[in-house]
């Protein structure tokens, strides 16, 4: 099926490729439902080219597929590792990959690889930067901020430095879960597995943070930096998603509702003034930014990954409100989920028939308890009677 007639594209975690057209208010997969599989899960979305003709896919299993709007999906499996894929980028005809395990791949088309370098351990990020698309940020569990030069990779450029002790002197953990470059500046902003939102900025000679801010409980899954440079908009765990200000000491400058699900992946289209939310409530959601109310949501079947825009999105016809958009609790009762969730019911299932069991078996020994002592009254009643 053809990229060109969607204008939203969101990975799940079955290996689907879901297409949104905004102007039908409808949805497809745009792979086969044969090629779904936990193994194939899609990880990661990026453009191929400037005219996004081209849209690649990362999966989990290290493979590339690169759908074309007038072709046959092209399938590269040159980066052979056994962890998991935490980045893909592309420029031009070459490729960045980063897995778990910190194998830091940059490689063209054919399988030659021009740069293989260990990034250290536990990865869950690697982002690039569209103004200088040689740079290369990543950071994992206890593996902190690190940012690459991929013309001079023999070294990072710029190494960062933990928080001082908290209150007991103890040393605060690092977890970074998602990175994003600020335009215009050389200033880097990091989310955290332990609530935390950090600002970096290269230029300074501190290699600790500038700004570290709390959001919530939650840990912050994902974030992506709005077109004014200040502002990042992040979503945790928990469904919670939010616009906050970094500048000076940060402070929380919207809150969305409706979310009832873990986000995974966020994104802001400043030019339309909406921001588009999806996670593991397999929901697609887009709200308003100045009302803060949620305009539409589709539901996709699928716990969902990341979700990657059109630029020219803003463009094109408002969206139409449609049956497809907000599905009623019976519709979505009805649809055949496409994940594995039979092992979620046959355990809940098990579970309470296990409780049903327990139940009837402790009914059944009050029962015969209850008769045997009936039994020894009756014993005691006619040893009296022999008696007297």
């Amino acid at each position: 099926m053809s990229i060109g007639v969607y204008d939203i594209f969101i990975g799940s975690e079955t290996g689907l490729l879901k297409g949104v057209d905004t102007r039908k208010g409808n949805w497809a997969n745009v792979n086969s439902l044969k090629e779904a599989s936990r193994q194939k899960e899609i990880v990661t979305l990026c453009w191929g080219n400037s005219e996004e003709t081209e849209l690649c896919t990362g999966l989990r299993d290290q493979t590339v597929v690169v759908y074309c709007e007038n072709s046959e999906p092209k399938v590269f499996d040159h980066v052979q590792s056994e962890s998991p894929l935490r980045g893909l980028e592309r420029i031009e005809k070459n490729f960045i990959t980063c897995c778990k395990a910190g194998k830091l791949k940059y490689w063209n088309e054919d399988g030659e690889i021009k740069v293989d370098k260990s990034v250290g351990e536990n990865i869950c990020c690697m982002r690039n930067n569209r103004q200088q698309r040689n740079i290369i940020a990543t950071g994992g569990k206890e593996n902190d901020l690190q940012i690459w030069d991929l013309n001079k990779i023999d070294a990072p450029t710029f190494v960062a430095k933990n928080v001082r002790h908290d209150w007991l002197n103890l040393r605060v953990p690092v977890w970074i879960l998602d990175i994003g470059f600020l335009p215009d500046s050389e200033k880097v902003v990091t989310s955290t597995s332990y609530h935390q939102v950090r600002l970096y900025d290269l230029k300074s000679s501190q290699r600790r943070p500038v700004l570290d801010m709390n959001y919530n409980e939650a840990p912050i899954t994902t974030l992506s930096v709005r077109s004014n440079g200040h502002q990042v908009l992040v979503g945790n765990s928990q469904g919670q998603l939010g616009i906050l200000d970094i500048r000076g000491r940060g402070h929380l400058v919207q809150a969305f509702k409706g979310c009832s699900g873990g986000l995974r992946s966020v994104c802001s289209l400043d030019s339309a003034g909406l921001v588009f939310s999806c996670g593991l409530d397999r929901y697609l959601r887009i709200h308003d930014i100045k009302s803060k109310n949620l305009l539409h949501k589709f539901y996709l079947k699928s716990r969902l990954n990341c979700l990657l825009l059109r630029e020219n999105l803003a463009d094109k016809e408002p969206l139409c409100e449609t049956e497809a958009m907000v599905m009623t609790e019976e519709k979505r009762a009805a649809e055949v989920n496409e994940d594995d969730d039979d092992d979620d019911t046959d355990w809940f299932n098990s579970h309470l028939l296990s409780k049903k069991n327990v139940s009837e078996t402790s009914t059944n020994k009050n029962i015969k308890g209850i008769k045997k002592i009936k039994k020894m009254e009756k014993m005691i009643k006619k040893k009296k009677k022999k008696a007297n």
